[in-house]
């Protein structure tokens, strides 16, 4: 689309007697973007193409970013560094993590579920039921089977990628 709009630029400036203030009013335009399109294809010799970026070009392939997906689907506990080593596709672990975020891929720590056994559910439920109607006063009472408090701002192992729209069962 750009590149037509200075194709015609262009032209209406080579083929007609119209000066920079006409197209500019013409096309619904800055004067400055007309002469400096005009004057970047009178230099190139009519090429109204724009130069290319500047800048690295990017190391991302498809390949490349579908077999970290693949790596990621197959083994969503990794750590970036593990992935690197394992997709072995020359990309450092920044870039793994931009793919990975491009993909939809959240960083979530699964949370510990309570070990119920055979029935157990059903007893606590039927326990809360029966009781439901109490007159003692529920917030004073505290039920406690097994009780342990961790902290670790950086649980090594316990990280998991998952994409925004999945839902696991222990989220």
């Amino acid at each position: 689309m750009r590149e037509d709009r200075n194709r015609e630029i262009y032209a209406l400036y080579k083929h007609t007697d119209i000066g920079y203030d006409k197209i500019s009013k013409l096309m619904k335009l800055l004067k400055s973007t007309v002469a400096l399109v005009i004057k970047r294809a009178k230099i190139h010799d009519g090429n109204t193409h724009d130069a290319p970026r500047a800048g690295r070009p990017t190391k991302i392939t498809d390949a490349k970013r579908q077999v970290v997906l693949d790596i990621i689907d197959a083994e969503p506990h990794l750590a970036l560094r593990d992935i690197t080593l394992k997709g072995n596709v020359g990309l450092g672990k920044d870039t793994i993590n931009k793919i990975s975020g491009e993909a939809g891929f959240k960083l979530k720590i699964p949370r510990k579920k309570p070990f119920w056994r055979k029935g157990q559910k059903e007893k606590r439920k039927m326990f809360a039921r029966m009781r439901r109607n109490w007159t003692r006063a529920w917030k004073w009472v505290v039920f406690v089977d097994k009780a342990t408090i961790e902290y670790d701002p950086n649980p090594v192992g316990r990280k998991v990628r998952l994409r925004g729209h999945t839902k696991w069962s222990y989220y």
